[in-house]
């Protein structure tokens, strides 16, 4: 049930940035040559040191090797720059499609069901959950593109160089997964129950505000004050369950999928 929930939240996220599409493909595909030529430049580095510590120096081959390194580089760094523009500019035309889009449909809509829904949700939707795309569209998709292309191309070039080593450094995956794994179980509820709860210390919020007058009136602030301070008491045991919960699993899927026990193993087995 939950893996179906997730599914269709991710179809439904794909389907909410529809309208930047076009920019957000772009982003991505800048991703993914930004990833190609950073590697890129990091192998002509050994190769160049070799070249230079070789006692028969190819002056050829050392000048093609820098020129490639230089234009690598040059290609990350325009790339880069222009991946996180195009991105954040596809989130912000978004976030501009979306709030008109919400402000048109609250204005068809009878108004008790508004007033029933609450000032606290309806700014959770028009502000957080909107702004929250705004980073999944400006941030997350260029990462998303690289975090599939850098381990498939890193890959094939360790396949290429050492079919051994490639096989020694995929060994870990599998049990880092599992624990990865341990450590998302029940995400879809626990992000509903946080949700909820930060609805509620908005609606407090809002509500405190837009009562101040009266709570200036006829009372100190202490006891308008108690609906807040318990919503908010209820965000934190929330946050600290879920942490508590999660922390043990991913610590050791960080651990296990960490390059530093890998670079440990691989020294050893060089060494005997």
């Amino acid at each position: 049930m939950d893996k179906t929930t997730n599914n269709q939240s991710e179809t439904g996220v794909w389907q909410i940035v529809k309208p930047v599409k076009e920019r957000i493909i772009t982003a991505m595909s800048l991703s993914v040559l930004n990833t190609i030529t950073t590697l890129a430049s990091l192998l002509t580095i050994p190769l160049i040191v070799g070249e230079l510590l070789s006692a028969n120096v190819n002056t050829q081959r050392l000048w093609l090797l820098i020129t490639a390194s230089v234009i690598a580089t040059f290609i990350t760094f325009i790339s880069r720059v222009w991946v996180f523009r195009v991105s954040h500019m596809a989130a912000f035309k978004l976030e501009e499609i979306i709030r008109i889009q919400i402000a048109e449909h609250l204005a068809r809509l009878p108004l008790g069901y508004v007033v029933t829904t609450g000032s606290g949700t309806i700014k959770k939707i028009v502000q957080d959950d909107v702004k929250e795309l705004h980073t999944f569209v400006a941030d997350s998709t260029p990462f998303i593109a690289r975090a599939y292309s850098a381990p498939l191309v890193t890959l094939i070039v360790l396949f290429l160089a050492d079919w051994r080593m490639t096989l020694a450094t995929l060994a870990p995956a599998p049990i880092g997964l599992i624990f990865m794994r341990l450590a998302m179980q029940d995400h879809a509820r626990e992000r509903q129950a946080y949700d909820q709860a930060n609805e509620q210390i908005n609606g407090t919020v809002i509500e405190f505000v837009q009562g101040m007058q009266v709570v200036r009136t006829f009372d100190d602030g202490t006891t308008s004050f108690i609906r807040y301070s318990m919503s908010l008491d209820d965000f934190t045991q929330r946050v600290r369950a879920w942490t508590n919960k999660t922390q043990l699993a991913g610590r050791l899927g960080f651990l296990i999928m960490h390059p530093y026990p890998l670079y440990f193993v691989l020294s050893r087995w060089e060494l005997g």
